[in-house]
């Protein structure tokens, strides 16, 4: 077996969201990360990441927590950590100074853009991880959206986007490595592509549509929540071990009806408020 150290991961922190408890978070990366919009990225998506995660948690937990973008575009692992990415400082005395528990980051395509020394880029994202840690924070990987080649487009060439997968796979093996939380953006986009074009995604070939966008904020708050994976027919999430925000406000009631392996079982009824209808379900959909 292997013994992993003990480090403070977003399961932790989401015990808090559950206990009412909020604390801010900081969301560091590129173009991606800021929200830029694809085809005029000069202007700023409002369905960008950060906000979309802030919502989500809203959603889910009738909490509003502060989220603070610090994207920068055009920017790489590497500069971030520097300082010279436009921020004004390094990474490890943004590290301590800053209040956020939590702390994401999607540095990825300008690394592999750029042609960023793959072992470099590496021992990069390691470093991102060890200096959260140093400064008591929380560190959450995010992969970036797939960047497809568009031929009315140079944002993205057809070797580039060969290329970024490798960094992305560098990216999950530091965090199965150093056991950090992860959110796979890749992989969901790449799924997602199954059922819509890549193009409609990622217009210009690296910056996402607003759905885009929407998919990105709400994936990065896999790590916050409880939530069941529907991949395959016949695949059920109910109550049961699910993250969700109901309507009851008095007489309130969970009970377990059905098999005990049916996951479908949990039962809430109570009187609920008239303004507000139905649950919001945290689930998972990888189909």
């Amino acid at each position: 077996s292997r013994n992993y150290a003990k480090y403070t991961k977003a399961a932790e922190l989401a015990k808090l969201l559950v206990g009412g408890v909020v604390f801010p978070i900081d969301a560091l990366g590129n173009s991606t990360m800021k929200g830029v919009t694809s085809g005029n990225i000069s202007v700023q998506n409002p369905f960008n990441p950060p906000a979309v995660l802030k919502e989500t948690i809203n959603n889910l937990y009738g909490l509003s927590l502060t989220v603070n973008n610090l994207g920068i575009s055009g920017t790489t692992m590497a500069e971030m950590l520097a300082g010279t990415d436009g921020s004004g400082s390094t990474f490890a005395d943004k590290m301590g100074s800053t209040a956020a528990k939590l702390i994401y980051c999607n540095h990825c395509i300008n690394d592999s853009q750029k042609d960023t020394d793959i072992h470099q880029y590496r021992l990069n994202v390691i470093e991102f991880v060890s200096i959260c840690r140093i400064n008591d924070k929380v560190p959450v990987l995010v992969t970036p959206n797939t960047n497809p080649a568009v031929t009315t487009d140079t944002i993205i060439t057809e070797q580039e986007s060969k290329r970024l997968r490798n960094y992305v796979n560098v990216m999950r093996q530091v965090a199965h490595d150093l056991d950090v939380d992860l959110v796979d953006n890749f992989y969901y986009y790449e799924q997602t592509s199954r059922m819509v074009s890549p193009v409609t995604l990622v217009p210009d070939g690296a910056h996402p549509s607003t759905e885009g966008y929407k998919m990105s904020g709400r994936n990065m708050a896999i790590p916050l929540v409880s939530a069941h994976t529907l991949s395959k027919a016949w695949d059920k999430a109910g109550l049961a071990n699910s993250t969700y925000l109901d309507n009851i406000t008095s007489s309130r009631r969970y009970q377990n009806i059905g098999t005990p392996f049916d996951r479908f079982s949990g039962n809430l009824s109570g009187v609920r408020q008239e303004s507000l209808t139905g649950i919001n379900l945290a689930l998972i959909l990888d189909c």
